[in-house]
């Protein structure tokens, strides 16, 4: 008997799924080694990526031996700080990640409105940010980010007035396949082994299991893959992305998705390698200095101490036996013969202090924090600080485009679509043929602030050539507002031109008794 359509279209979705997981698996595999190993010197509790078929439920941590090996947590540490700089860096808490602009060939008549409603939507969309648990997810998303590749669940609310959740997803849950064509993660899931009784109450009525297939049993543990993959056949069309559900291999849910703002499965890398849909991180850069900080502080810690307690002789009418070894603070016997002394230690403890340094800060150039510090006993001045600081921040502009392109625009589109959907942006559509969506730089950040030190210098020699004219020569109040609108400072208020002229003939009246605006009187 021939299969049903809806048979055969089933069979071959399955076939295409399947074979995009095994990928996806093979793909994970490869980057597991890399991954595994930074969480064994920063993060020894996480799970490990499994590159067997052992059960992603039970999947096992670091061993007593391995745990042993860590004696420096310099890398825990400024994987932590990473992730700070990177969540202040693209997406601040204090200020708006993007800005919606309004294109410049707009006809001037409509150019004003379309203004007023990009600053509504704007408005709008990063309260809804701010009201998320987005700042509880990113610290773990950054961190994971160190190793290559971050990814997050973004959940609607299930009831009016609920806030928009972010789920961090672990590399050891997520699979991801290559695009045919170019570098984005075109297949993203997440695998996971769960009990039947859960797989219900997450997919409901939604999912369907394949005729004659036999429901598992409630404390049944299956295997769970969710998520989405592109089809390139129409990759800007109604059927762009294509949502799917397997429940132990067997297609149970499928259904196309319009466009990218409804894909609710975010990933993005520092930067790829190679066929790979993994990314390269940080972290890898840093993990051959790091192992050498562990084996060094642990060579350190030994020598200290030998230097702290050492062994030593006394006399005695045996023969000492040293065959075996002697450790700090023993008491060794000698011939009657022999003098009392005290064991010297031959280790320098000063030349494994500064490689130790030098291991410090090779992980913290490797991880993007090598940050502006004094060197010897003069401070630097403050314009130099700056400067330091400047060319530090410039370093951020090399991540600036995935992480924009893969993270920051897909987070604000998707909040945007979903505002939309619960009708809170009321008639504001933003139509992507009048409006555009422009990511704050880090770049930006120094470059201004470089102005900033630049203008400084500046002021400060044209004071030094014509301290008595220089009022006169400068625009002191228009300086002023375009020095604090370069650092984007909104604290301090310059007042208008306008109070700051009544101001002044106050205090001149006070002074001379004279009203500077009053009119002239005619000579007598």
């Amino acid at each position: 008997m021939a299969d049903k359509p809806e048979d055969t279209a089933r069979k071959k979705l399955q076939q295409l799924v399947l074979k995009k997981v095994e990928d996806a698996r093979r793909d994970r595999n490869k980057r597991a080694p890399l991954i595994n190993e930074t969480y064994r010197l920063t993060a020894p509790w996480r799970r490990r990526v499994q590159t067997s078929a052992e059960s992603l439920k039970d999947a096992p941590g670091i061993t007593d031996e391995e745990l042993a090996d860590i004696a420096d947590a310099t890398m825990a540490e400024t994987i932590a700080d990473f992730a700070s700089d990177m969540i202040s860096q693209f997406t601040p808490d204090n200020e708006e990640w993007t800005k919606f602009k309004v294109k410049e060939a707009i006809p001037a008549e409509f150019k004003s409105r379309a203004e007023g409603m990009a600053t509504t939507v704007q408005s709008r969309v990063f309260e809804a940010l701010q009201d998320s648990t987005y700042y509880d997810a990113a610290p773990q998303c950054f961190q994971e980010l160190a190793n290559g590749t971050m990814g997050v669940r973004l959940r609607r609310p299930e009831r009016g007035g609920e806030q928009i959740t972010f789920e961090p997803i672990e590399p050891a849950d997520l699979l991801l396949c290559h695009s045919p064509t170019r570098g984005v993660a075109d297949m993203r899931s997440t695998e996971a082994v769960i009990e039947y009784s859960e797989f219900k109450s997450l997919y409901g009525r939604a999912a369907k299991l394949p005729a004659g297939k036999r429901p598992p049993k409630d404390d049944e543990e299956v295997t769970v893959i969710d998520g989405f993959y592109r089809c390139w056949e129409n990759p800007q069309g109604d059927r762009a992305w294509r949502r799917f559900v397997t429940l132990n291999g067997d297609v149970v849910f499928e259904q196309y998705v319009s466009d990218d703002a409804d894909v609710d499965m975010i990933v993005a890398r520092w930067e790829v390698n190679g066929k790979s849909a993994w990314g390269v991180g940080a972290a890898f850069r840093a993990q051959p200095a790091q192992r050498g900080l562990n084996e060094l502080t642990s060579l350190i810690m030994t020598a200290a101490g030998k230097h702290v307690d050492t062994p030593g002789f006394y006399v005695d009418d045996g023969v000492a036996n040293l065959e075996q070894g002697f450790e700090a603070g023993d008491m060794i016997p000698v011939s009657d013969s022999f003098d009392v002394k005290w064991w010297e230690p031959a280790g320098q403890l000063d030349i494994s202090f500064f490689t130790e340094q030098d291991l410090r800060m090779m992980v913290r150039h490797a991880l993007f924090q090598d940050k502006p510090e004094q060197k010897g006993k003069t401070p630097p001045t403050a314009e130099q600080w700056q400067s330091l600081e400047v060319r530090s921040r410039q370093r951020w502009e090399i991540p600036r485009g995935k992480i924009v392109r893969e993270w920051v625009l897909p987070i604000v589109q998707w909040t945007k679509k979903e505002l939309e959907r619960q009708g809170q942006l009321g008639p504001y559509k933003i139509d992507s043929r009048i409006f555009q969506i422009v990511p704050n730089s880090p770049f930006a950040k120094a470059r201004q602030q470089e102005e900033f030190v630049r203008a400084n210098d500046l002021l400060r020699a044209f004071a030094t050539y014509s301290a008595d004219t220089f009022p006169v020569d400068v625009d002191i109040p228009a300086t002023m507002r375009n020095l604090q609108q370069a650092l984007n400072d909104k604290l301090v208020v310059v007042r208008d031109e306008n109070t700051r002229a009544q101001i002044m003939a106050f205090l001149a009246k006070q002074q001379t008794g004279v009203d500077p605006n009053a009119p002239e009187q005619p000579p007598q």
